[in-house]
């Protein structure tokens, strides 16, 4: 029972940030044109895959320059583990990335950067309860625009990566690695 309230409290406090975060990007969409939202379902694993799920992602970003563009997020990653014993695993992660965009666009082409991120990991197998980490963050991918009903699209599939962390005298190189397609809210 334990086990399912607080899987419970988790998703009640993802929904409750993504409805804050959908709301402010809204509104902050308004004044400027200059930042841009992104959602982004990707798959995951973590560092020692075992626990495989998909990650959800909500972030803005803003052009910095023809090459450069400032990207922040949020992913949830949480994976209940169905072995001999069960138990709940997810990764609450906020993160700062620069960007590089190899074309002078910013709809088209690949692009690659890193920066930094804070995780919340809650882990029952290696007993971590709302472990906090910094870490590094890494991001590269490709960024498209697909006609799809009647509009271009601004999408991206991606690879992201968190780590690494250091505990109990282990060092994990990656904490969460995930790949998967990003939609971006703007008009540029």
């Amino acid at each position: 029972m334990d086990g399912l309230h607080f899987a419970m409290n988790s998703i009640k406090t993802f929904f409750i940030s993504l409805i804050l975060f959908v709301g402010l990007s809204v509104v902050h969409a308004q004044k400027t044109n200059l930042w841009s939202f992104e959602i982004a379902v990707r798959y995951a694993m973590d560092a020692e895959g075992f626990n495989f799920a998909p990650a959800l992602g909500l972030g803005f970003r803003k052009s910095l320059t023809n090459h450069w563009s400032l990207n922040t997020g949020y992913t949830l990653f949480q994976s209940p583990f169905t072995g001999a014993t069960d138990y709940i695993f997810n990764i609450h992660t906020l993160d700062v990335l620069g960007l590089y965009h190899f074309s002078s666009s910013h709809q088209k082409g690949f692009f690659a950067g890193g920066g930094l991120a804070f995780q919340v990991r809650n882990d029952e197998y290696y007993g971590f309860r709302n472990k906090k980490n910094l870490t590094l963050a890494y991001n590269f991918g490709y960024h498209f625009q697909p006609k799809l009903v009647g509009k271009k699209r601004n999408l991206g599939i991606d690879i992201k990566a968190f780590g690494p962390i250091f505990y109990d005298g282990t060092i994990e190189i990656l904490t969460q690695l995930m790949v998967g397609l990003r939609y971006r809210f703007s008009h540029d």
